[in-house]
């Protein structure tokens, strides 16, 4: 009898040694989209940062990233997508030390694909007809188990690879003058675009989305123009970035190998309604009432807040905040109320990255009951004065 329980104890650990060998544990990945690409000079470009949690909970990313100083350049990082609902660490850059910081949190954790943000670069110039840059993540960058402890998940890395080619020759240069900044978020979706054009020559174009689908193209404009100018609509479109690429064909010549590029960051959609909280603890703000607030913003992120407190009260004030001139102050949440005596009513605007707003009402706690009762007040007015009018009737008709 003995001998059958070391045998089968001696199979178990056989089996066991052979699945740890055989099937390790997935590790959470954190990646970049695209991983490698080769583009121009004159070319902007958007890189995203991706988590695959490979079947973990996570409730928490900690980054610290790295790109390559002095041969691209930062110029925008957008939150909106995001699958981080909390901000503890607002994402900041310094394109002097090539440095990105982040930390964010899922209150309620989450398990799957998701993007965390979207960086929009620029090459440096450079005199050198071929450069690499890379963007890597740095040692101390960690996810957190959604457990109950903090757990560190297991984790791994991949890197993004650029190569930078020398700018096309003899390319014509793309302005915008819908969308003149390629950094910038337009809450517009009509753009604009022109070229200085050479002589006799053809030019076909190619306007494409960030997800690689071709929104609209052309073939072959032949033109004695010096300029030449192209609107497109895209209001049936997704809100994001948009590459509009542009060959040209000299007479007497094959297409250029080549490209010139222009890329538009259109956000038209304001952010997500939101529902800020009054609260008052004794560790924040000595113990005086504050008001927390956080939105969120699909595509270019939430890009600031600004707080009214309105001293005066009306039932239908609300209906008309945007006929006041309201008082508008920069705030982050928590933010200290200079009304402690909650008097006032508070308005939360969020402004995401393209200006698009969106503002959320505070009705302080002490007002709620005065609210409420000058609604019933209203109410029981007008059914009061539909009762004597149907009686006046009523009385003319027996007359």
């Amino acid at each position: 009898m003995k001998n059958i329980i070391k045998a089968g104890a001696s199979i178990l650990f056989g089996l066991a040694l052979y699945f740890s060998f055989c099937c390790p544990a997935a590790a959470a990945e954190l990646y970049f989209e695209p991983q490698n690409r080769t583009i121009q000079q004159c070319e902007n470009f958007t890189v995203e940062v991706w988590l695959d949690t490979q079947g973990e909970n996570i409730n928490a990313v900690e980054a610290s990233l790295l790109f390559s100083q002095g041969k691209i350049e930062l110029a925008d990082i957008s939150q909106g997508g995001s699958l981080l609902d909390l901000w503890l660490v607002e994402p900041s850059f310094s394109n002097q030390t090539g440095e990105i910081n982040f930390s964010g949190g899922i209150p309620n954790g989450f398990q799957g694909k998701g993007k965390i943000l979207s960086l929009a670069f620029s090459p440096v110039p450079a005199e050198a007809d071929i450069i690499t840059a890379q963007i890597i993540f740095q040692n101390g960058s960690k996810v957190l188990l959604n457990d109950g402890y903090g757990t560190e998940a297991s984790l791994t890395f991949k890197t993004a690879d650029f190569v930078i080619t020398a700018a096309a020759k003899d390319l014509p240069v793309i302005i915008s003058q819908t969308h003149p900044n390629q950094s910038f978020w337009y809450a517009d979706k009509k753009p604009l675009f022109s070229w200085e054009a050479a002589q006799g020559a053809d030019y076909s174009y190619q306007l494409i989305g960030s997800d690689k689908k071709i929104v609209a193209s052309g073939e072959k404009i032949k033109t004695k123009e010096e300029n030449i100018a192209l609107d497109f609509d895209l209001s049936g479109e997704s809100d994001g970035v948009f590459y509009f690429s542009l060959r040209q064909k000299l007479p007497g010549q094959e297409w250029s190998q080549e490209a010139a590029h222009f890329r538009i960051m259109a956000d038209t959609v304001p952010p997500e309604d939101f529902f800020p909280q009054i609260g008052k603890d004794e560790f924040i703000s000595e113990g005086k009432y504050f008001v927390s607030f956080a939105a969120k913003d699909k595509t270019s992120g939430v890009d600031y807040y600004e707080v009214s407190e309105i001293d005066d009260w009306g039932i239908f004030d609300f209906i008309n905040i945007n006929k006041k001139n309201l008082v508008w102050r920069k705030a982050s949440s928590p933010y200290l109320l200079a009304d402690q005596s909650l008097k006032s009513k508070i308005l939360i605007k969020a402004v995401d990255k393209a200006g698009n707003e969106r503002i959320a009402k505070v009705v302080p706690p002490n007002k709620t009951v005065y609210w409420q009762a000058g609604v019933l007040l209203l109410i029981l007015v007008i059914l009061v004065g539909a009762i004597v009018v149907f009686k006046k009737k009523k009385i003319k008709v027996k007359k």
